[in-house]
């Protein structure tokens, strides 16, 4: 319950929580298949797996869907996007989390992660959900056979470890200078690969 390294002002030990008792969760929207390719902003599996945290410009589709069904199918900045179903069991269940102001909505195959309240910032959050013991957790409550699956029941029941309000701040700013660093890097490298070619 108390990292070997972490900021010198913080000792408290961290606490455990259970995913059900801080989000609400929620099944994706199932639209009919000629409603897609234009409209709202769309978050999908491919989403949650390839980008280090979600933003409304990374996403590659869209749907149409109504205001109403929008009301109870959003996305907002702060959710945590689980993958719902998947054909190997080690990426049921990963998550993501959207960063941005933008209302966007979410797909069949995800379900999200509302926080109640601010047990700990959503990055951190998410950090902790894909670490290697909490990853073994959730996809233990993975069920199938060729496809696996898990529902919001089984990922309520999930219990991880979570510094406090304070220290999840203080590891997130670290977090958001690497991701930045990372960009930095990623773009000076394509730069690079251009100007060769």
């Amino acid at each position: 319950m108390k990292p070997k390294l972490r900021f010198p002002e913080f000792n408290a030990e961290w606490s455990n929580v259970i995913l059900g008792d801080i989000l609400d969760f929620k099944n994706g929207y199932n639209a009919d298949k000629e409603d897609y390719g234009s409209g709202t902003p769309f978050i999908n599996v491919s989403d949650i797996l390839n980008n280090e945290s979600i933003i409304s410009s990374n996403l590659k589709q869209s749907v149409q869907i109504s205001e109403h069904a929008l009301k109870g199918f959003n996305v907002k900045k702060g959710d945590l996007l689980f993958q719902r179903s998947s054909e190997t069991r080690e990426e049921v269940g990963t998550v993501n989390v959207y960063l941005d102001d933008k209302i966007v909505t979410f797909g069949g195959f995800v379900i999200r992660g509302r926080l109640k309240s601010l047990v700990s910032t959503p990055y951190v959050l998410k950090l902790a959900l894909s670490t290697a013991t909490t990853r073994n957790r959730i996809t233990s409550k993975s069920g199938g056979s060729t496809r696996y699956n898990i529902g919001q029941d089984s990922l309520a029941e999930v219990a991880i470890c979570v510094p406090t309000t304070q220290e999840s701040e203080r590891i997130e700013s670290i977090f958001y200078l690497l991701s930045e660093k990372i960009n930095l890097l990623t773009k000076k490298k394509q730069a690079l690969e251009a100007y060769k070619r």
